[in-house]
């Protein structure tokens, strides 16, 4: 399932991810699918796959790598380093652009951005350093999606164990209209 997985879905997916602009609530959606189709973390792990984001993120640093290192000639590259003469940015929330998605990735990746063309100019170095932050990323990421997830089941056990018992016969309820219809079950019998 996996092989066909990435082979078929996530590469319809995610084509031509190299160049998109996400917002977080977009890049939530694509989460949210990800996860459906592998059901869980433990899955994912287990599949040893990517997140979405981390997928998006390696797609991105090659790119940009690839574009860095192009000649001075080509079109990408003078639309990578180009800036608009004139004009500027209304007031208000700004739309995003793609440099600054590229400097949210490098940030969360604690990449410098100020590094970014001379460690892209060695293709080596630059593929090992991007997948190298990418994964360190996606370990701290998932350890904290875990310790939310313990948090949050640790949250619902202790709700339970304090909220959620009768006081007569000490039985543990699912919920507070259980336990209040098992309180009246007492009440009735007296």
């Amino acid at each position: 399932m996996n092989i066909a997985y990435r082979a078929v879905v996530l590469s319809s997916l995610l084509y031509c991810c190299e160049s998109w602009c996400l917002y977080r609530r977009q890049l939530r959606k694509l989460e949210q699918f990800h996860m459906r189709c592998l059901w869980n973390i433990d899955m994912l792990e287990r599949c040893q796959s990517d997140s979405i984001e981390a997928t998006l993120v390696k797609h991105q640093f090659r790119w940009v790598g690839y574009v860095i290192r192009m000649p001075d000639t080509p079109l990408p590259m003078r639309i990578f380093y180009g800036q608009l003469p004139g004009g500027g940015r209304s007031q208000g929330g700004q739309l995003l652009r793609y440099k600054d998605v590229l400097k949210r990735n490098l940030k969360a990746c604690d990449i410098p951005a100020k590094s970014l063309e001379s460690l892209a100019q060695d293709r080596s170095l630059w593929r090992t350093t991007s997948r190298g932050a990418v994964a360190a990323s996606e370990t701290s990421r998932t350890d904290h999606l875990r310790q939310v997830c313990d948090r949050c089941k640790a949250r619902t056990v202790q709700q339970r164990v304090d909220g959620l018992q009768c006081r007569t016969c000490v039985r543990l309820c699912g919920s507070r209209i259980g336990l209040f219809a098992h309180e009246r079950s007492h009440r009735k019998m007296d």
